[in-house]
């Protein structure tokens, strides 16, 4: 009996072990499957590549910052009729926070007054009351404090007219009539200090000797932008950002009175 009984014990062993292995290899095959998954997914998968800043928005402030009034001479009538003005403007930006700079800059307020005073000082009080010369004014308005809320930037600077802390490079005395208006990290300046060269974008290679503040590198669809070089580093070989940190999206008339 004892004979019988552990026969049947090792003819149960060995009928068992064979599931046993085909178990081990199944749980051994989802496993390789899984390690070729993951192989297929790594092939698969691609770095994502590094993407600039965006503008931001829509923001709205006033166009003259904590001052908000603003009164020019308008023409005809000896210069005695004046308009008052209190304008927001709705704007896109990398940041809120660099529109609200700009109107706290005393540069900026000065330019915005001059500007502003020269746009009105060719209308009539009769064209700025009737609606539709009045909608060409605030159009004008709009197309000529532009570049005066955003310039043009040269490198990663927080104030405009800051010179760039790598390649020393700065904005030129013609910054503000710039035409090349990209985001700012859309277009690159391309300089070669030690050859005396700067390119902007797709354009062609301008030389300097180092003493222009205001020298005019267009790019490759003659768009301009103005530079100072007489701070520029000597050594330095590289790119630098350029462009303008957001725009003007539309401007409104809080108050708009004829005095």
């Amino acid at each position: 009996m004892a004979t019988e009984e552990e026969t049947t014990d090792e003819e149960n062993t060995e009928a068992e072990a064979p599931k046993s292995g085909k178990k081990g290899l199944l749980l051994g095959g989802g496993a390789l499957a899984l390690v070729a998954m993951a192989g297929i997914g790594s092939m698969m998968a691609v770095p994502s590549e590094d993407k600039h800043p965006s503008f931001d928005g829509p923001f709205v402030m006033s166009l003259a910052g904590e001052t908000e009034s603003m009164t020019v001479n308008l023409a005809g009538d000896g210069a005695r009729r004046f308009l008052v003005m209190d304008l927001k403007v709705e704007f896109d930006a990398y940041k809120e926070t660099y529109g609200l700079a700009r109107t706290a800059d005393p540069l900026y307020l000065a330019k915005l007054q001059d500007s502003l005073l020269s746009i009105a000082s060719q209308k009539t009080a009769i064209e700025v009351q009737e609606i539709s010369t009045q909608d060409i004014f605030i159009e004008q308005v709009a197309a000529t404090i532009e570049p005066i809320l955003f310039p043009v930037h040269i490198g990663e600077t927080d104030i405009p007219m800051m010179k760039d802390k790598d390649s020393g490079l700065r904005p030129g005395v013609s910054i503000f009539e710039s035409t090349m208006r990209d985001p700012l990290f859309d277009q690159v300046i391309h300089v070669d200090s030690p050859a005396n060269k700067l390119k902007l974008a797709d354009g062609e290679e301008f030389e300097f000797n180092g003493s222009e503040t205001n020298l005019m590198l267009k790019d490759g669809s003659g768009r301009t932008v103005f530079v100072d070089v007489t701070g520029i580093d000597n050594d330095f070989i590289g790119e630098i950002p350029v462009g303008i940190k957001g725009g003007v999206r539309s401007l409104y008339k809080v108050k708009f009175i004829i005095q």
